[in-house]
């Protein structure tokens, strides 16, 4: 493996932590609000996001086992989730709410993933050039869903899938997009 020096290493931290900085701006700008207005500390996937809210509170009542409240059946929570156990237990011991120990985590995951993107970088070249040009690619690109606004209806094969309705798209393809939702 090619070796890594600290100057370069902090670099890259210094740019995830940018990049998540960035994606932090809606989170400040909802928390801003003011005229009687709540954030619920979440921007997009919604859903998905109330429940893994709800998970968090439930783990820092001290439940160990996860049930969704948001469904018409009546769970019995058998399902365990370490990472949502941590995060609710972190959200009792340092009396905070859900939507803040998800916040930090998000904050937190979005810097580990991209240096460990950097990294993992590093490990197929010593150019500092493909290197870097991974790195910001990864950060900031959008995938290839542009193309379709191109070209007329149909002349692709496929439909890649950062471009989709809005119910059928997946943050987790565009990494930008996966540091602005969530930390998982």
């Amino acid at each position: 493996m090619p070796t890594v020096s600290r100057r370069e290493l902090t670099l890259a931290i210094l740019w995830s932590m940018f990049i998540v900085l960035l994606a932090s701006v809606p989170y400040v700008a909802g928390q801003a609000q003011a005229g009687g207005r709540y954030f619920c500390g979440l921007v997009s996937a919604v859903d998905d996001g109330n429940v893994y809210l709800q998970w968090i509170r439930q783990c820092a009542e001290g439940s160990w086992t996860l049930s969704n409240q948001y469904s018409a059946d009546e769970g019995r929570g058998l399902s365990v989730n370490l990472f949502f156990l941590g995060l609710g237990r972190a959200a009792r011991l340092l009396h905070l709410t859900p939507p803040q120990v998800l916040g930090a985590a998000r904050v937190l995951a979005g810097c580990l993933c991209l240096v460990a993107f950097f990294l993992l970088a590093c490990a197929f070249s010593p150019s500092p050039a493909f290197r870097w040009t991974a790195l910001f690619l990864v950060s900031l690109a959008g995938g290839f869903g542009w193309l379709c606004e191109l070209l007329p209806p149909g002349a692709l094969p496929f439909q890649p899938v950062d471009y989709s309705t809005r119910w059928l798209y997946q943050p987790e393809t565009i990494t930008f997009l996966s540091v602005l939702v969530n930390p998982l």
